[in-house]
């Protein structure tokens, strides 16, 4: 509900504040912060409330990351950088396109490639990929944001310069990236 409306914080406790949207008297969520790692986000009339947990910065999803099957049409590489030596903010870079996309974390394990806004006035995001990736491991899946889990829609790529023993291919040798 709140997506595109900034809300204000006030402090009432050293753990605890309350979020206001401009111009409104009353507060529309109680934030708790258990000083760890977890806030506890309620409203005040009572209704169940949500927990939005921390999740450290990802160290492995940063490279460059191949398909070894040429997909059709679809993506062949990419690139996951941050944006600057000091931001938590990704960019992918797909090819052949080249287009530059915005990711977003979604879930643990999963970040949202988005298109930003044709111009500075439209403010529609484009979400066009889902980006699959466990910590630590060398396979990242891209998903167009329309296709389900596991359909035609989803290309499978492994770090470049990682090493490879999956079926049909020689164990030890790095993937390559698509010509």
């Amino acid at each position: 509900e709140t997506a595109s409306t900034p809300l204000r914080l006030r402090r009432f406790e050293t753990t605890a504040w309350k979020a206001w949207k401009d111009g409104d008297l009353d507060p529309i969520y109680e934030v708790l912060f258990d000083g760890k790692n977890t806030l506890r986000v309620a409203r005040p009339d009572g209704a169940e409330p949500f927990f939005l947990h921390r999740v450290a910065q990802t160290k492995t999803l940063l490279g460059r990351w191949a398909s070894s099957a040429s997909a059709s049409g679809g993506l062949a590489a990419a690139e996951v950088a941050a944006v600057g030596a000091h931001t938590s903010e990704l960019r992918l870079s797909a090819e052949p396109s080249r287009r530059r996309f915005r990711l977003v974390r979604r879930t643990l394990f999963s970040w949202e490639a988005r298109a930003e806004p044709k111009s500075a006035g439209d403010g529609a995001v484009e979400l066009v990929y889902v980006v699959e990736h466990t910590e630590g491991s060398d396979r990242v899946t891209f998903r167009r944001a329309d296709a389900a889990a596991g359909d035609k829609g989803s290309v499978e790529m492994r770090r470049v310069g990682a090493v490879t023993s999956g079926a049909g291919e020689k164990a030890g040798s790095p993937v390559k990236p698509a010509p």
